[in-house]
C-alpha cells in the first residue's frame, strides 16, 4: 500500500505501533533482525554504509523529491536482501533488512530512517518530523 507514492518501509506485523517510535537523525521503528526493509518511494540505491549506521545501511535517491527531499537512508541495516548500488526500485520493493543485534552505534535491532544528502549524510533531527509525518501517513 502506498499513500501519496510513499510505502511504508517495514511489515506492519513486525514493526513497533507508531506511538512508540522515536526520533532521532530519524525515525527509529524497532523491529526483529531480517525483516525486509522496502523502498518508501520510487528511487535508486545510490550507496551503502554510513558512519555510525552500519557499513550495509543503503541510501535511496527517490525520483520526485518529499516534500524538497530527495534522499532517504535506511540505517542499522543487515547485509540479507541488499540491492546493488545503481540499482532502480518502485515504491514497496525489497531494499535490505534490519541488522541483527547492534549495527553501528545502535542498541539492538531496529530501522532508523531519514533524510539525507547526496554524500548519505543525515539531514538531521530537523527533518526527522517531516519523515515521520510522511511514515504515520503510510502506516
Amino acid at each position: 500500500k502506498t499513500v501519496h507514492g510513499i510505502a511504508f518501509p517495514l511489515p506492519k506485523s513486525e514493526s513497533s505501533p507508531p506511538s512508540t517510535w522515536g526520533l532521532d537523525q530519524g525515525v527509529e521503528i524497532s523491529a526483529p533482525p531480517g525483516t525486509p526493509e522496502r523502498a518508501i518511494c520510487s528511487g535508486t540505491i545510490v550507496l551503502h554504509g554510513l558512519g555510525g549506521l552500519g557499513e550495509w545501511a543503503p541510501v535511496l535517491h527517490c525520483d520526485k523529491p518529499l516534500d524538497g527531499h530527495r534522499y532517504v537512508y535506511y540505517g542499522h541495516a543487515g547485509p540479507q536482501h541488499q540491492l546493488a548500488s545503481g540499482t532502480h526500485v518502485s515504491a514497496g520493493e525489497i531494499v535490505g533488512s534490519v541488522g541483527r543485534g547492534v549495527v553501528g552505534i545502535s542498541s539492538g535491532p531496529h530501522l532508523e530512517i531519514g533524510f539525507c544528502d547526496a554524500s548519505g549524510s543525515p539531514t538531521g533531527p530537523q527533518t526527522a518530523s517531516t519523515m515521520l509525518s510522511f511514515l504515520r501517513a503510510a502506516y
